[in-house]
């Protein structure tokens, strides 16, 4: 079932666009569906960041004058699941979006900015190619770092930074500081004296919803004694 919210669509930045869908998107989303795995919605979000999704509108008819249309306007389009749970709608493709409606016109949009709109209308996810070939539903943690991979580099900073203060307030503590690699981010502290509850306490600050959500690579603790 589908309902359409009545929200007006900026004006697209993509107007170049000749609708065919990037193979690369196509293929990270295959992989995904296939495994669920960490590493591959890793690699759809990678694959997502800087591209742009087909977001549908349609035709939604407000009077009606002897029968014939009178005023209408074009809406965004949202889907209610069987629960109740409400999501936006986006494709791949022009060939994708056909399978869902082949009237539906497409408005092309960066992948971030679709996200965004996901978080701001209070949905719970981001489906996209509803209908295939490959549909793969984007939502939690995975949601909020498609919305923030424009600028992901300097939450990442933010959220570290932010961490390491924390971690620099505990008992025993002397200095936290952080390196970043392609693979790996590593956070080193320096420390006076061991105690009980530093383990534990450095792991629950690591747990912080606004860091453990751009985590994006492995992340491990290095300590040296002072």
């Amino acid at each position: 079932m589908n309902q359409f919210d009545g929200a007006q669509i900026p004006d697209t930045s993509f107007s170049e666009d000749d609708g065919h869908a990037s193979e690369a998107i196509r293929s990270s989303l295959e992989a995904f569906v296939v495994t669920q795995g960490s590493v591959e919605a890793q690699n759809v979000l990678n694959a997502l960041t800087g591209q742009r999704l087909l977001v549908p509108v349609v035709a939604h008819v407000d009077s009606m004058d002897d029968g014939a249309e009178k005023d209408s306007h074009m809406t965004s389009v949202e889907y209610i699941n069987s629960d109740g749970r409400k999501a936006l709608l986006a494709f791949t493709g022009v060939d994708s979006l056909a399978l869902w409606d082949a009237d539906a016109r497409p408005i092309p949009r960066a992948s971030h900015v679709v996200a965004q709109s996901v978080l701001e209308a209070d949905l719970e996810a981001l489906i996209i190619d509803l209908h295939g070939p490959h549909t793969v539903v984007i939502e939690g943690p995975m949601l909020v770092r498609l919305a923030i991979s424009a600028h992901h580099a300097e939450y990442l900073d933010a959220a570290l930074e932010q961490a390491c203060d924390a971690i620099e307030a505990l008992d025993g503590v002397i200095a936290a500081d952080w390196e970043t690699t392609s693979d790996e981010i590593v956070i080193f502290l320096e420390i006076d004296k061991p105690t009980p509850t530093l383990g534990p306490d450095i792991a629950e600050i690591l747990q912080e919803p606004n860091v453990a959500v751009v985590l994006d690579r492995p992340l491990n603790v290095e300590i040296r004694r002072n």
